[in-house]
């Protein structure tokens, strides 16, 4: 099938090559359902190549086009409220999210409604994005790349509130529960939760306990799994570099000094390395399909 082909090119970065595949399904004669998908397909490539009013079109398109069909606009409608959320349009991207969530068909097989909660949680933060991602933890018990996705986000928001004992309560339960996975969504998800760990405890100036939690991340986790592990991986050895010596210097006369720049390296952190991560992922349900 030629939306599988598409789907292949686009996961070995080929998007051009991909587009062309899916322009030739366009110009078919095609049943509503292909017609969708693949205009779906084009706006989530369009996107990666920062095409993004093409993609946002192609979206518009489908939610037009099939007004009447919930479950054919369902994922057009996610990267729309995915897009609207990465360009600071909230109220855009709930009120697209809480379309798609007025269509639950409560079938836990269903995985656009996993993505939909999380990205309400995002876009909520605070009680109601810890709640959301408990309900997504415990609606998909059984699918541990949701579950750790929850799970690990749920840490992030915690250290974001500045609930530093809660994120690390959390993120040692992402790496305990999920310690030893394969699957390369949950490895990334326990990879990042040994960052939250490192950072959290760092917060509490348990400068030797961070530099572990960094130590514990290289030696189960390699570089060439993902860029988005390569980028985890990297982070990670640099920050153990440096907080070795901070470590080093601690003494009664400088560790207030220790101290803030330890957290400013963590905070350089929180507004640069996690957002290849957070903001250009693409949906689990997509990959995960």
């Amino acid at each position: 099938m030629l939306l599988n082909e598409a789907q292949t090119l686009e996961d070995d970065g080929r998007f051009y090559e991909a587009l062309a595949l899916i322009d030739r399904v366009l110009g078919m004669d095609a049943d509503d359902r292909l017609v969708a998908a693949a205009l779906t397909n084009k706006a989530r490539v369009l996107a990666e190549l920062d095409r993004t009013d093409q993609s946002l079109a192609a979206c518009d398109e489908v939610i037009e086009r099939f007004a009447d069909q919930p479950d054919l606009v369902a994922y057009a409608r996610y990267h729309r409220a995915a897009s609207a959320f990465e360009h600071g349009r909230t109220a855009e991207a709930l009120a697209d999210v809480d379309q798609i969530l007025r269509n639950d068909p409560r079938d836990e097989d269903d995985l656009i409604i996993a993505d939909a909660l999380l990205l309400k949680a995002l876009v909520l933060r605070g009680e109601d994005g810890l709640a959301l991602y408990d309900e997504v933890a415990e609606r998909y018990l059984d699918d541990d790349a949701i579950t750790a996705t929850a799970l690990a986000w749920k840490a992030e928001l915690l250290g974001d509130l500045k609930r530093w004992d809660q994120g690390l309560t959390v993120a040692r339960n992402v790496i305990a529960r999920f310690d030893g996975a394969t699957d390369s969504d949950v490895r990334l998800r326990v990879a990042s939760a040994h960052v939250w760990v490192a950072g959290y405890l760092a917060r509490k100036r348990q400068w030797a306990g961070a530099i572990e939690a960094y130590g514990r991340l290289l030696d189960g986790f390699d570089a060439t799994e993902s860029d988005e592990m390569a980028t985890l991986v990297g982070w990670a050895r640099e920050q153990r570099s440096a907080l070795r010596v901070l470590h080093a210097l601690r003494g009664p006369r400088v560790g207030a000094g220790v101290g803030v720049a330890a957290l400013l390296i963590f905070t350089v952190f929180r507004r640069t390395g996690r957002r290849r991560d957070r903001e250009r992922r693409r949906s689990v349900a997509v990959r995960l399909r």
